[in-house]
């Protein structure tokens, strides 16, 4: 290389270093950061703890929303589960007749009912009575299956699959009957109440 090509060489050489270090002393220094450079990270200090308290509440809130959810849903799965009792109780009050017992029945099954189907049965509970009585019915009942239609807060529509056995003066013993019902049950009194029975098809 000419001595020209070396000094073209050096001088580039120190102008790209100088554009990265200065020497003082034989000792290399990085240079300041320019007022530019300085303010991006004045801001990346500002932002960065701001956006990792985002991150901690937007945690937080995903974690009481999980909870809250769960609350909810272990909630309507008790309240299903005392639809689902209250129909199993009506309907097994309904099927299971004992002639000595008679007036004990209607009055569980008045207790347990509410709206027109109280009313309704309100209105016949003394013929019940005395068809049951004159005619010796004996019925056992027993619940095969139950399952929520629909369901809310306030009310819910339950069906029920049963089977009973009769006795009775005109000469059935221990005949089968097969029973499918719809029971409307809504609350009443902090209690949940048997509104309406229906045959379901």
């Amino acid at each position: 290389m000419t001595r020209a090509g070396a000094a073209e060489a050096t001088s580039d050489e120190t102008t790209d270093a100088e554009a990265i270090t200065t020497v003082d002393g034989g000792v290399d220094t990085v240079e300041e950061p320019t007022p530019g450079r300085a303010s991006v990270q004045r801001l990346r200090r500002a932002v960065v703890p701001v956006v990792a308290a985002l991150l901690m509440a937007g945690a937080g809130v995903t974690t009481w929303w999980t909870h809250a959810e769960t609350v909810a849903d272990n909630e309507r799965v008790a309240l299903d589960g005392r639809y689902l009792s209250a129909a199993r109780q009506m309907v097994l009050n309904l099927i299971t007749v004992d002639p000595a017992d008679a007036s004990a029945v209607t009055d569980r099954i008045l207790d347990g009912g509410t709206g027109d189907f109280r009313s309704e049965f309100a209105s016949r509970a003394d013929s019940f009575v005395s068809v049951v009585r004159q005619a010796a019915v004996s019925t056992k009942g027993s619940v095969t299956e139950a399952g929520i239609e629909r369901s809310d807060s306030r009310t819910a529509s339950v069906l029920i699959a049963a089977t009973s056995t009769v006795t009775n003066g005109a000469g059935a013993d221990n005949e089968p009957r097969v029973w499918r019902l719809r029971l409307a049950l809504a609350h009443d009194g902090g209690r949940i109440l048997t509104s309406k029975v229906d045959f379901a098809v």
